[in-house]
């Protein structure tokens, strides 16, 4: 059975283990009592603290060896952005442990939830089946990426005797095989914790999305006397979930407010290193690699941010084109009240300030095109 088949089949509750596995890296705490996760976390924490600290030697030896391949540097500089992205981004989860302990349970809940009328129950199917699928598909093409990615790095590496970190007092013409090794683990190692970290915000981004989705077509099947018959209550039903997304959203929004910021500003970085790396390395393949695996690591959390900014304006407008004149005076009221508390739209925003949407990604790569143009110049002259 391929990667592709066994996970279009993996069951919600196999998903959800490594879900809960994933999101330990955010905390480092147990979660519901998983402490061999937490301490597997921590020790990986600690080698990438090591490796990272390695790589930033490579990086400081540039300045005083002449001799020194500029790949070299500059796959030393990726490996410290990357380590260092993703350590600082998953210690900015400690203090969030009770937000996203709460996620976790409410997605278990809202999976486990049964409801008795035929109606809600098909579409809260449908959308938690949507979002089954879109975390797979993100499971898939991102293990896939990196996996290419991994691939191509290490055939580089050893092809061309690269060597992006430095171990003290320990020569590297004396102990090639021990350098190979440390550099090569650090990669894998990188590479499974983006994955991982990013697992635990992209699947509850999808589920959050999903519900809102589900709450979306509830007010639009309230147009629909047929749907008002099956579902007396459906208005009830809606406000009960409106009230769920602001508050949703808002604990969603506080466990990454710190993560989400750092994800923008390193990635910043790192695109100006790869696209410094394109630009002099143009017949390097694993730099375009790199690349597009970042773009869509940062492309999804721009993403998260455009559309559950979109789904809050839809429920604004879905609610205003609903039979509310037809509705009885505390109906009206009620939907008023909705359309009240939708008047802003609610998104992601970093550090609680600034909202991430799909221009945060088109800013991003402006800024560092522009400043790959400038060091270029620079290196060059």
């Amino acid at each position: 059975m391929d990667l592709k088949t066994y996970l279009l089949s993996m069951s919600f509750s196999k998903l959800f283990k490594i879900f809960k596995f994933s999101v330990v890296s955010k905390t480092f705490r147990p979660l519901h009592g998983d402490y061999k996760s937490s301490v597997f976390f921590i020790l990986l924490t600690i080698y990438s603290i090591i490796i990272c600290g390695l790589a930033g030697l490579r990086c400081i030896y540039t300045f005083t060896d002449t001799n020194v391949k500029l790949m070299e540097t500059v796959f030393a500089a990726l490996i410290v952005q990357g380590f260092g992205q993703t350590i600082v981004k998953n210690l900015c989860g400690l203090p969030f442990q009770r937000e996203f302990e709460y996620l976790v349970d409410w997605i278990e809940e809202l999976n486990a939830k049964v409801e008795d009328n035929e109606l809600i129950r098909g579409i809260l199917e449908e959308e938690l089946a949507r979002s089954k699928k879109y975390s797979l598909i993100f499971l898939e093409c991102v293990s896939l990426m990196f996996f290419i990615c991994g691939i191509l790095t290490t055939y580089n590496w050893l092809s061309n005797d690269y060597i992006c970190i430095i171990i003290p007092n320990l020569p590297r013409d004396t102990y090639p095989v021990i350098y190979n090794i440390v550099q090569l683990t650090g990669l894998y190692i990188a590479a499974f914790s983006i994955i991982i970290s990013d697992l635990a915000i992209v699947f509850i981004g999808f589920y959050l999305m999903g519900f809102m989705m589900f709450t979306n077509k509830l007010i639009q099947s309230h147009t629909d006397i047929e749907n008002l018959q099956k579902c007396p209550d459906l208005l009830m039903h809606i406000m009960q979930n409106h009230l769920e997304i602001i508050r949703i959203l808002g604990i969603f929004n506080e466990a990454v407010k710190l993560t989400s910021f750092l994800q923008l500003l390193f990635s910043t970085f790192t695109f100006l290193t790869l696209i410094f790396g394109i630009q002099m390395f143009k017949g390097e393949l694993i730099m375009y690699f790199g690349f597009a695996t970042l773009m869509i690591q940062l492309a999804l959390l721009c993403l998260f941010g455009q559309m559950i900014r979109s789904q809050t304006e839809e429920i604004f407008i879905n609610l205003y084109l609903t039979n509310w004149y037809e509705l009885s005076l505390k109906e009206q009221k009620t939907i008023q009240m909705m359309m009240v508390n939708s008047c802003e739209p609610i998104g992601l925003k970093a550090a609680g300030m600034y909202d991430i949407t799909l221009m945060s990604l088109i800013q991003i790569l402006k800024l560092s095109v522009s400043y790959s143009a400038i060091i270029i110049a620079f290196t060059r002259d």
